[in-house]
């Protein structure tokens, strides 16, 4: 009976006598079970509910302070009170939400207080051994676990911000870059004005700094550019009392990302160099890479295109070395970019294919979006009209599951690329190119512009 309760258990307990009958019946259900269970699971039972959207048997045994973590979870599977998922690297247990929130209640104010302590302590750990390597090598193995631990990250932020500060805030300053790869900015702006916040009460001006800049370049990215301004002139103001730290060289890459957004290149110029500077200084190589791409995006606006290619396969060749799948994929959009301008299709094709294939692997939705708005655009110059709808096809799937809107710019840019193909095309061919696109893998797509570019290639000149 309970493997069939999946819906929300609404009401655990009432008074009422006219208490509706299911939900009287359930209650009676789950306390029943509840008396049956070993007086040994009954704890194990009750702490488990802290855990949102399942759990891991490390973090099992975090939360219940045990070496027999496995053996618990067994004799609770055994009994249909969790599930387990073994179907990835790693198995994954779980508790039906209706289960979930009697199991709370099971639990008394002093065992709540300790297991949520535990679970806060345990994710913030889990935090701060993910940021480096999401720079790096790892990021392919850090990106995918910090998105299945979304809602318990959140829960321990939550917690944290209660109940301790200094670790809230020094989790929520480590999931900066986790927010603005996965395109979260919303969710990471929130978090780190807490953390700001926190920051500033607890006399702590390097960690209310960086919150404040790590937040700039979101709220750019949102149109929020008066509030992105304030954030990073604040912080950087406050990271400069540090003397030339890392953190320092940080929030200027950040601050030059939002001069950058607002058109102030001359600005975001000098604070990219000045980063740079403190970077090489404080050998790391991570933000060297992220300033030299900057800087190869602020010399493409400028004009210079040539400078910006060297700048950022210069960038390309060290995010490759250190496997930082994101920043490849960011730079080689940049560099299908300056292709475009010099009308080099060849070159922007590759190059938007690798992107895609890079981003791919880091997670990032919403730039694979513009990567396949981009390649679409280099289809149609080519003449290739219904491999250009296919890709306006996959782009829009992409941009609805990235959950945001384009800018002014992208959005005038798009449009432009569909009305061509669309002048091209009749009705018909383009809407059922454009639909096959939106069911597409999109890590398939490199193989398949491939494929096509092939088909079209002119054949030898006869001798």
């Amino acid at each position: 009976m309970l493997n069939r309760m999946g819906r929300k258990f609404d009401l655990l307990v009432s008074r009422k006598r006219d208490m509706p009958e299911r939900h009287a019946t359930l209650h009676a259900c789950l306390e029943w079970s509840y008396r049956l269970l070993p007086e040994g699971l009954r704890g194990p039972f009750g702490a488990l509910s802290v855990f949102r959207s399942g759990w891991t048997l490390d973090a099992a045994e975090a939360v219940l302070a045990t070496d027999d973590a496995l053996g618990l979870l067994h004799e609770l599977r055994s009994r249909s009170l969790i599930t387990a998922d073994a179907s990835g690297d790693e198995a994954r247990y779980g508790m039906l939400e209706s289960l979930r929130g009697f199991a709370e209640l099971k639990l008394s104010e002093a065992d709540r207080l300790a297991v949520e302590r535990r679970h806060a302590v345990y994710f913030a750990a889990l935090a701060a051994q993910a940021e480096p390597e999401l720079a790096g090598g790892g990021q392919i193995l850090w990106l995918p676990v910090l998105t299945l631990e979304s809602a318990n990250l959140r829960e321990a932020l939550a917690w944290s911000f209660r109940n301790d500060a200094p670790q809230g805030a020094a989790m929520a300053r480590r999931l900066g870059r986790f927010w603005i790869v996965k395109g979260r900015w919303s969710e990471g702006r929130e978090w780190l004005g807490r953390a700001a916040t926190a920051g500033d009460a607890l006399g702590d001006a390097t960690g209310q700094g960086a919150a404040l800049c790590l937040s700039g370049p979101m709220a750019a990215y949102e149109g929020d550019a008066q509030a992105a301004r304030d954030l990073v002139d604040r912080g950087v103001e406050l990271l400069r009392k540090g003397g030339e730290t890392l953190e320092l060289a940080r929030g200027l890459v950040n601050a030059g990302v939002v001069c950058q957004a607002l058109g102030e290149l001359d600005a975001a110029r000098r604070a990219y160099e000045e980063g740079r500077t403190i970077a090489d200084r404080t050998g790391h190589a991570s933000t060297r890479a992220a300033i030299m791409g900057n800087l190869a995006g602020v010399a493409f606006l400028a004009g210079d295109l040539v400078g910006a290619e060297a700048l950022a396969d210069e960038a390309l060749a060290l995010a490759t070395r250190l496997g930082d799948q994101w920043l490849c994929g960011m730079l080689l959009l940049n560099l299908g970019d300056i292709s475009c301008e010099v009308y080099d299709a060849e070159a922007a094709r590759s190059r938007y294919c690798r992107a895609l294939q890079h981003l791919g692997q880091a997670g990032d939705v919403g730039q694979m979006a513009r990567a396949l708005r981009q390649l679409a655009a280099v289809q149609a110059y080519g003449s290739d009209f219904s491999g250009a709808a296919t890709l306006l096809g996959a782009a829009s799937a992409a941009q609805d599951r990235a959950g945001r809107r384009l800018d002014p710019e992208q959005q005038a840019d798009l449009d432009a690329t569909v009305a061509d193909v669309r002048q091209s095309l009749a009705v018909a061919p383009y809407e059922k190119a454009w639909e096959a696109g939106l069911g597409m893998d999109a890590g398939t797509i490199p193989d398949w512009v491939l494929r096509r570019r092939r088909r079209s290639a002119p054949g030898p000149d006869p001798s």
